[in-house]
This record gives C-alpha cells, sequence and structure tokens, in this order.
C-alpha cells in the first residue's frame, strides 16, 4: 500500500503540501505550480492526483486550469537512434537476459512491459510476438521488422532478468535503471519509436502498423508523423516519381 501511494500520489504534489497549514485552494494550487510547465507530464499528473484531494475536502478550486497538455508527440525525436546506433547497442550489452529484452522492443517495438510478458512464436515461418491481455492495451500479436534482428538476437536462450515487481509499469522503471546504467542513448522505449518510424519508411500501412503496437490509428499518426525525417520524405517522394514515369513510358 506505501508503495502505490509514493508511486502514485506522493511525488506529484502530495509532498509540497505543508504539514502546518490549512489544506485551501491557494495551497493546492502552489502544490501544482512546483512541476514546471516543460515537465508536462508530471504537470498534468499533479493536478488530476490534487483535484481528487480538493474533490474530497470539498475545496472549490479547478486544478485542471493547471494543466498543459502531455501526449507521446512530447517525445524528443533527437533521442530516437538510428538502426546502426540500435544494433551497436544491443551488440554490447554483457548481460544476455537484458539484451534479450531490449532486442523484444527493437524488433517488435514493444513496450517495456510488454518485452517481459510476451511469448515469441514461429507463425509459417515467420517469429512472431504474443503480446498477452495483461498489458496496457490488451492481446495483439506484432510482427518482427527487421526479421533479420531475430536470427541476429533471439536464437539463443531466452532467459528474462530476474526482477522482482508488484504492477506492469515497474518492468519500466527497472528496464530504465539498466539502461541508464550501460549509458544508451536515449531510452528503451526510444526502441519502439524507432520501430514505428521503421515501419511507416518501409511503407506498411498505418492501421497495420498501429495494429502492430497495440494502439489505434489515430494514435499512432499523433505520435508519429512529425517524427518522420527528410530521408522517409525523399524516399516517399522518389517513389510517386518512379510510379509517375514507369506510367509514362508505358502510356
Amino acid at each position: 500500500m506505501y508503495y502505490q501511494w509514493t508511486r502514485r500520489y506522493l511525488y506529484f504534489g502530495f509532498n509540497k503540501l505543508p504539514l502546518d497549514e490549512p489544506l485551501t485552494a491557494n495551497v493546492l494550487i502552489a502544490a501544482v505550480l512546483t512541476k514546471p510547465e516543460t515537465k508536462k507530464a508530471a504537470r498534468d499528473r499533479a493536478c488530476i492526483q490534487l483535484q481528487q484531494l480538493a474533490d474530497f475536502a470539498n475545496i472549490d478550486v479547478n486544478l485542471r486550469h493547471y494543466r498543459v497538455g502531455y501526449s507521446p508527440a512530447d517525445v524528443t525525436p533527437k533521442k530516437i537512434p538510428s538502426d546502426d546506433q540500435i544494433q551497436e547497442i544491443i551488440d554490447q550489452i554483457k548481460n544476455p537476459q537484458w539484451r534479450y529484452i531490449f532486442a523484444l522492443m527493437a524488433i517488435y517495438g514493444l513496450r517495456d512491459h510488454e518485452a517481459f510478458l510476451c511469448t515469441v512464436e514461429n507463425k509459417d515461418s515467420v517469429w512472431v510476438a504474443h503480446i498477452p491481455d495483461d498489458t496496457k492495451t490488451g492481446f495483439h500479436v506484432a510482427y518482427p521488422h527487421p526479421a533479420t534482428w531475430v536470427d541476429r538476437w533471439l536464437m539463443g536462450d531466452r532467459i528474462l532478468p530476474n526482477v522482482t515487481v508488484k504492477e506492469n509499469q515497474d518492468y519500466g522503471a527497472k528496464a530504465s535503471h539498466y539502461w541508464r546504467r550501460i549509458q544508451a542513448l536515449g531510452s528503451p522505449y526510444s526502441l519502439r519509436h524507432a520501430y514505428a518510424i521503421r515501419c511507416h519508411t518501409a511503407g506498411v500501412q498505418i492501421a497495420i502498423a498501429a495494429q502492430w503496437m497495440g494502439h489505434t490509428p489515430t494514435m499512432h499518426l499523433k505520435t508519429y508523423q512529425r517524427w518522420i525525417s527528410e530521408k522517409a520524405h525523399r524516399q516517399a517522394w522518389q517513389k510517386l516519381q518512379q510510379g509517375l514515369e514507369e506510367t509514362s513510358s508505358t502510356s
């Protein structure tokens, strides 16, 4: 219970409430404002949690006005490693259990907890990842891209790191901690982002890529469209011109 309290409430504004003052609207607003607007996720979470406290205490205040609107699209694009960088990072991970987890995230675009909970099965000569129901978006199937990375990293022993967790989000904390220890570029989640962009560049339909990643096409576009590099735009344009030239030559 204490663990849940600290993770979900204490560090999102509750620890900024004065112990020697009455709980008022101004006190709650001041606690919210300790989270800067640049920390969008933390600010919005503080607004939500402290608003619940205000409603419970019958304090007339609307903390929703102080939200800044965090979305997955706020992740910094420059922190997404290239495919060559991903290969270098994972190749250099000495711990085979953690190398396996990060390889799953890179190959299938998995969330960190999905990498721990999924199973990899051979389906008609393709190694696909089955993500179970007890994950963020429920059961779905992800396909490898590039498939060559399956042979590179997944054909050995598939042993998971020995970690103790109480809920799915704890897997992310463990993965991030190890990632920082090895001082790798970006974050474990950047492997998922790189997968999305890789699929887009390869021409995978948005609806299909979204299903592989366990979210909606709308969320897929909202999160990743602005990250598509100039190289991807150039490739799309060249493909379009090639099609026009082929049409002209046959007419």
